[in-house]
């Protein structure tokens, strides 16, 4: 396969695909045959700023719950 042809995969941030501000990426493989089959970002500083940001409503309304008791004594 034409390695210039290949797939080049995006960032999945807060559940929708960003365009990654990194100009690094690595290869997939098929792990059968060892054929590359897509290129994925390798993140950086930006990309995970990006994905902290948009994160971090998740983390504060999660660590506002109370945690529940998992074992209930009989």
């Amino acid at each position: 396969m034409d390695l210039t042809t290949l797939e080049r995969l995006p960032l999945w941030i807060g559940g929708r695909a960003h365009a990654p501000a990194t100009t690094r990426y690595g290869e997939v493989t098929n792990p059968a045959t060892g054929e590359v089959i897509r290129h994925v970002p390798f993140a950086n500083a930006a990309d995970v700023d990006a994905a902290v940001h948009v994160g971090g409503g998740g983390v504060r309304r999660h660590g506002a719950r109370r945690p529940r008791c998992a074992a209930r004594a009989s």
